[in-house]
């Protein structure tokens, strides 16, 4: 707060007193006072940037990136912020955009790197995800998310012991993560594995009643096992915790197709 006026140190200690106890709109009202008379000041612009974020106002979030990358080009938080806005809003080029900016300024940014592979993920460029997930917990080797990632795109590349390698260490770091044990089960199944699938389906689903990947998982399991009665149950379940997946009403549909070749033969 060095350089900064008596008022707005005051204000500023209690919007901080305000992010504490996890009172963001509090918070976010006192600095958007604030940042509009003091626009060049980039720590209170990216505090309200990431306020934003954190409340899931997203073009709030790219609107204040913007305005601090006209003074602050080569910012890599601020670069990294917008694209974490940008991927959001659904802007997967202009996300990848950011963080490679971001990353080009500062290559120690493993968020950076960790959020890139997600986009990299949900865009089917696996190979480029596991690459960027890699470098995530290079420099930060407790990086669960990242580990957990890094197995989950191993898996969808049927690199199946690097992946079980991977989830391994990222039980030991935090056990009884749901998302870790779900992908555990993933990786069973893929290796047809089903009853020990299962059992990690069933180890997510009492931590977390309401896992929803795990009931999917259930479904897949039975369904590949020819149990459809228990897989139909399974992605009910799912459906009511999502009722647009477009995955588990396909899912439904193809055991339905089943029995209907079972029925016909």
């Amino acid at each position: 707060m060095a350089g900064k006026s008596i008022l707005i140190r005051s204000k500023l200690k209690k919007a901080q007193a305000f992010l504490n106890k996890n009172k963001l709109p509090e918070a976010k009202s006192i600095y958007e006072q604030i940042y509009r008379t003091n626009k060049n000041d980039i720590d209170i612009g990216l505090t309200l940037a990431i306020i934003n974020r954190k409340m899931g106002l997203f073009r709030e979030t790219e609107t204040v990136c913007r305005h601090i990358l006209i003074s602050y080009p080569d910012n890599p938080m601020t670069h990294h912020i917008l694209g974490s806005a940008l991927q959001c809003l659904g802007n997967m080029d202009g996300a990848i955009a950011s963080y490679q900016t971001a990353l080009r300024l500062d290559p120690s940014l493993s968020e950076a790197h960790y959020f890139i592979g997600d986009v990299y993920k949900l865009t089917g460029q696996a190979e480029a995800a596991a690459q960027s997930y890699r470098l995530a917990v290079k420099l930060k080797p407790d990086f669960v998310e990242a580990l957990n990632n890094l197995g989950a795109v191993l898996i969808s590349l049927h690199q199946l012991d690097d992946a079980r390698e991977i989830l391994t260490k990222a039980d030991k770091i935090r056990p009884n993560c749901e998302q870790v044990l779900c992908n555990f089960g993933d990786l069973y199944l893929l290796d047809n594995k089903l009853e020990k699938a299962l059992t990690y389906a069933e180890k997510t689903l009492k931590i977390n009643k309401n896992f929803f990947e795990a009931y999917c998982l259930k479904g897949k399991i039975h369904n590949q096992q020819g149990v459809y009665d228990k897989a139909l149950d399974s992605y009910n379940y799912a459906l009511q915790l999502q009722p647009e997946n477009e995955a588990v009403i396909g899912g439904i549909a193809q055991i339905f197709e089943k029995r209907r070749e079972f029925d016909a033969a």
